[in-house]
């Protein structure tokens, strides 16, 4: 029962674990013997090189390198490479990244779609992320059929298949997954939509797998150990959230809620007399809020990445970081906030009484929401929208409170 939840928790968040792994392997090594280059001065670089290769550039394609003897470092939109042999790990960042030759310690990937043609002796971690993750273009990854990993595999993306053979173990988290290749240790496998298993398909160890459909298993597929651990499960997106997190979200909003009404009673009455004068101005500034959040928080994503390259940037993420934490806050706080409008609103239809207590609004408010938001797709955009609407409350009191200040 632990490794089974060890194993869940370690295939869900395995996004984050990689984008940890590589935070620290750009920022936190300023003691690297570095050569830097870009993809223009490959072709100047010695046959053998001695040290670590960084490869920066927009453009990564067609390149053919012999030895490297330590690490070999690439971050560009287009990555196509080929290397002899690396004595020590790979690290990729781009959108469609080609790694292909002999790499004798570790590789680890990040980027859209991914292709991988490699003989690595130790371990394989990839991150294919969608290319627009707001509206959820797929991202894949191909594990060719010459390519074989030493240990385990580590894979997080949209599409996987993977062809080659693995010493190790396989984790994979993805909608759609396809094997094709040789497994020896065990596979865990959550598949969104759908799972296939090819004829060329030989799994030595135990084959564990979650998905809404049964693995289709071709004829000539093989798994050895006899053993096939099948859960069913619904398809889960983004904010497709089990029932018992409701629960743990719900009392933890009302926790927050109850503190928030008892550290700023007066403020909450004045921004619910907003929503109710107010209803469509405040809507209408919260949906420009939630535009200027994305577009901020691509500005944060960007100059993060940009730090891990140019150091002297890196100053500015902690500022960021905390304007971002503030934004997020306030939009946490919105839906508190709107729950105790709506629960208010309730309460003086039915009472009559317009000096209703907001902590009870607020109870309330979030029976009445908390559900709602489990709804499929529809609490989504319930949930969008509310938060929307707290938002614009927020910014029409502070704005009000700055011109009074000013006066």
């Amino acid at each position: 029962m632990i490794k089974s939840c060890f194993s869940s928790f370690k295939i869900k968040f395995f996004p984050l674990l990689i984008g940890t792994i590589l935070a620290i392997m750009f920022c936190a090594s300023p003691g690297y013997a570095l050569i830097a280059t870009s993809s223009d001065g490959v072709d100047t670089l010695p046959d053998k090189i001695f040290d670590d290769l960084i490869i920066r550039d927009n453009q990564a394609e067609d390149l053919e390198l012999n030895e490297i003897a330590g690490d070999l470092i690439i971050s560009a939109e287009k990555i196509n490479v080929t290397v002899n042999q690396v004595g020590g790990n790979v690290n990729a960042v781009g959108a469609d990244i080609f790694i292909g030759g002999r790499i004798r310690q570790s590789a680890r990937m990040l980027g859209h779609t991914i292709k991988i043609d490699a003989n690595i002796g130790r371990n394989l971690t990839v991150a294919a992320l969608p290319r627009r993750i707001v509206f959820g273009f797929g991202s894949n990854v191909i594990v060719q059929r010459d390519c074989s990993v030493a240990r385990d595999v580590d894979i997080d993306a949209a599409a996987v298949h993977m062809r080659g053979t693995i010493g190790g173990d396989l984790r994979i988290n993805a909608e759609t997954v396809i094997l094709g290749g040789v497994i020896e240790g065990d596979a865990r496998i959550v598949a969104n939509k759908q799972l296939r298993l090819e004829p060329s398909c030989r799994i030595e160890g135990i084959l564990t797998y979650s998905s809404p459909n049964e693995a289709e298993i071709e004829e000539g597929a093989q798994v050895l150990s006899g053993v096939i651990d099948y859960e069913e499960i619904s398809y889960r997106g983004l904010f497709d959230i089990p029932l018992s997190w409701r629960i743990v979200f719900g009392f933890a909003a009302l926790l927050v809620g109850i503190i928030f009404v008892l550290l700023f009673r007066r403020q909450i009455r004045e921004l619910i007399k907003i929503l109710n004068t107010r209803f469509g101005q405040s809507l209408g500034i919260g949906l420009a809020g939630a535009a200027a959040m994305m577009i901020y928080t691509a500005v944060f994503l960007l100059t993060f990445m940009f730090a891990l390259f140019y150091k002297p940037v890196f100053s500015l993420v902690p500022l960021l970081a905390v304007v971002f934490i503030i934004f997020f806050l306030m939009f946490y706080l919105a839906n508190i906030l709107v729950a105790v409008f709506l629960g208010r609103f309730i309460i003086v239809r039915i009472t009559g009484n317009k000096e209703c207590s907001p902590g009870r609004s607020l109870i309330l408010g979030l029976i009445i929401l908390t559900p709602l938001y489990g709804i499929p797709t529809v609490g989504i955009y319930l949930y969008a929208i509310s938060a929307m609407l707290g938002f614009g409350a927020f910014m029409i009191g502070i704005y009000r409170q700055m011109k009074i200040s000013a006066q």
